[in-house]
């Protein structure tokens, strides 16, 4: 039987699995990871997540994994979603599955999680308010991005002053707060 909210993550370097598992947390998913494809496998044991998420591991890539996982006949209907860099889509024999490329945002990845699992978004339940986020750090700016899109806003981004004076002008009334 399948745990609704249960999402089992494998990924190597412990950073992006901390990061992985404290964005879908805070989506109210309850999160199960692992570090090598030994690890996975066996932390699959006889639960059955509601869906998949595979990094790069030290000991075998998304591809050969999820092969192996979808041999496991109560694992097969299991979504997959692979991390790992690829940059074509995924085996048409690992359906359903997404790929997601690195680098990616907390808002990308839950947005895939959702997909896989289902729960599209409604852009009228996020659209209250129109933040617009200034800044020329990429890094910043996404984490900006994905905490207040957490909190139900709409965002607009600019890298610099120009850039956000040019979508403002076009998005004036749009917007509550820059």
């Amino acid at each position: 039987m399948t745990e609704k909210r249960r999402v089992f993550v494998a990924e190597r370097d412990p950073r992006l699995l901390k990061l992985i598992e404290l964005t879908l947390s805070a989506k109210g998913y309850d999160v199960v990871s692992a570090q090598g494809a030994a690890d996975v496998l066996s932390g699959l044991g006889s639960a059955v997540p509601a869906l998949v998420v595979l990094g790069q591991l030290p000991d075998a890539g998304a591809p050969g994994l999820a092969e192996r996982i979808r041999r496991v006949p109560r694992l097969r209907e299991v979504p997959l979603l692979m991390i790992d860099g690829l940059t074509s889509g995924p085996d048409a024999s690992l359906a359903p599955s997404l790929v997601l490329p690195r680098p990616f945002t907390g808002t990308l990845l839950t947005e895939a999680v959702e997909r896989l699992l289902g729960h599209a978004r409604s852009a009228a339940r996020s659209a209250l308010h129109t933040v617009m986020v200034i800044e020329d750090s990429a890094a910043l700016r996404g984490l900006i991005t994905d905490i207040l899109h957490r909190q139900g806003y709409a965002i607009e981004t600019a890298e610099n002053v120009p850039q956000a004076r040019v979508l403002i002008e076009r998005r004036a009334a749009a917007v509550s707060l820059i």
